[in-house]
């Protein structure tokens, strides 16, 4: 039996605090999902100005994966 997706809100403590929210089966895959998806904007903006603090404060950043939490939201 497949599990259907949902919606899930998940904070991400990368760079201080993001929340995203993603569409995934389980807390495992949501928690996946949104740190990817904050890592990704994270490097769009390091990108778009590589020499500005967004740049410099993404080449410094430690994940704190321990302190990430996912919710159900629909």
């Amino acid at each position: 039996m497949v599990t259907p997706a949902s919606r899930w809100s998940v904070d991400v403590y990368y760079s201080g605090y993001t929340t995203v929210q993603v569409e995934a089966r389980d807390e495992a895959e949501a928690m996946e999902k949104g740190r990817e998806e904050a890592q990704r904007r994270l490097g769009l903006a390091a990108i778009l100005d590589p020499d500005g603090a967004m740049a410099q404060l993404v080449r410094g950043l430690e994940p704190w994966e321990a302190c990430d939490t996912a919710e159900a939201i629909g």
